[in-house]
C-alpha cells in the first residue's frame, strides 16, 4: 500500500477532490506500517526470550558432561571424590 501511495500522493496537488481520500489512505498506510513494525519487533523479542532458556540449559548440560569427562579422565579416584561438586 505504501508503494502505491508514492505514486498517488502527487495527484492530490492537482485535484481538491482527490485530497481527502488520499489523506485517508495515507493515514491508513501509516497506521498499518506502524502496527506491522510493532508486531515484528514483538515477535523478534519473543523469539529471543524463548530461545535464551534453551541455550542456557544446553550450555549447562554441556558443562556437566564436560565436568564428568574430566573427572573420568583423572588417574586418582580419591581426588575425584574429594573435588566432586554435585
Amino acid at each position: 500500500m505504501s508503494f502505491i501511495m508514492m505514486f498517488i500522493v502527487p495527484l492530490s496537488v492537482y485535484s481538491r477532490w482527490a485530497t481527502f481520500p488520499i489523506t485517508i489512505f495515507t493515514f491508513i498506510t501509516a497506521l498499518l506500517t506502524t502496527v506491522g513494525a510493532v508486531i515484528a519487533t514483538v515477535l523478534v523479542r519473543a523469539a529471543h526470550v524463548l530461545r535464551l532458556p534453551l541455550r542456557t540449559l544446553a550450555n549447562l548440560k554441556l558443562a556437566i558432561v564436560h565436568h564428568h569427562e574430566e573427572c573420568n579422565n583423572r588417574g586418582n579416584p580419591n581426588q575425584h571424590r574429594r573435588n566432586h561438586w554435585h
